[in-house]
């Protein structure tokens, strides 16, 4: 079972928090989601909870992927843009790093395994790493490293922070193309 506080859409437009708890049934089987409207529950709620049912919202509508990552690459937490951004028609969701360059070249998953041993030592600044996948390698995301805070067993691991490319890498290719039929009209 699965809980995730998230921000939906009334019909009138208007957002209010809600819950959303999720149970699967196997391997191509069902899968129930209950939705609970928390409206009623946000002004009698402590500030705490409050608080981290507001985060929680946040993290879970934000317009990029956010993943918290354990020191051993295997990811503990992602949000549902990460999740649409690396599952590819019929892919099974990413549970580690690896799995997040299943046809990517060997130089990309090494840029990436070090600036996750970088993020975890706590250092930061790493470059962002690009990946390229999909059937024609028409899909392009730009994935930055960064530390996660430190726990009572030393570092955690680090954060994902993941944006879509493929629009930018279209737009770059496209251009080189024309930049290159002018050169060679003249």
């Amino acid at each position: 079972v699965t809980r995730l506080d998230v921000d939906l859409l009334r019909e009138d437009g208007r957002a209010f928090p809600a819950q959303l708890i999720c149970r699967g049934q196997g391997r191509g089987g069902v899968t129930s989601i209950l939705v609970l409207d928390r409206s009623a529950e946000v002004g009698r709620e402590s500030g705490r909870t409050e608080a981290d049912a507001r985060i929680s919202r946040l993290f879970q509508s934000a317009p990029f992927g956010i993943a918290t990552v354990d020191a051993d690459g295997r990811i503990a937490t992602s949000n549902a843009a990460f999740v649409r951004m690396f599952s590819v028609e019929g892919d099974k969701v990413p549970t580690a790093v690896a799995e997040l360059l299943p046809d990517a070249d060997e130089q990309v998953g090494r840029e990436l395994a070090k600036a996750l041993q970088r993020a975890v030592s706590g250092r930061t600044g790493a470059a962002p790493i690009e990946v390229s996948f999909g059937p024609r390698r028409e899909l392009a995301r730009r994935i930055y490293v960064s530390p996660l805070g430190t726990g009572s067993r030393g570092r955690e691991g680090a954060i994902l922070y993941v944006i879509d490319a493929t629009e930018q890498k279209a737009l770059e290719l496209k251009f080189a193309q024309s930049h290159k039929m002018e050169a060679v009209g003249q």
